[in-house]
């Protein structure tokens, strides 16, 4: 098995978020920079729609992966990014899972962002 090297523990606290992250995570991970605000605008009209991408974008950042429920974030994370985008009401989980494909339809859009590309077989065994 791929994971036999990682201990109950770190199989139980990957993927998620197990404390608020510290004033230097949120600094060196949560903080936005130019190409990510253009980003934001391009692919995220709606206020709510932006938030929730720049949550996804930054816990991948700092998860290494996307959350199950990308709304599942620590509050000093989401005032971060929304002090950074001007946003002041900071109620965007609701309104931005009300369409399921929306989530996916950014993951999507962050990995070609980012340049992320999924590796098929032969490029794992090389």
């Amino acid at each position: 098995m791929a994971f036999e090297f990682l201990t109950d523990d770190h199989l139980e606290r990957y993927g998620h978020f197990n404390a608020d992250p510290t004033p230097t995570q949120l600094g060196r991970y949560f903080t936005l920079e130019p190409p990510d605000l253009e980003f934001l605008q391009i692919t995220a009209r709606d206020q709510h729609l932006r938030l929730g991408l720049a949550v996804q974008l930054c816990t991948l950042r700092f998860l290494g992966t996307f959350l199950n429920d990308p709304t599942d974030v620590p509050k000093n994370a989401v005032q971060t990014l929304a002090r950074q985008l001007g946003i002041t009401d900071l109620r965007f989980a609701k309104p931005y899972l009300r369409r399921r494909s929306t989530r996916f339809e950014h993951a999507k859009a962050i990995r070609e962002y980012l340049e992320y590309k999924d590796f098929d077989r032969l490029e794992i065994l090389h």
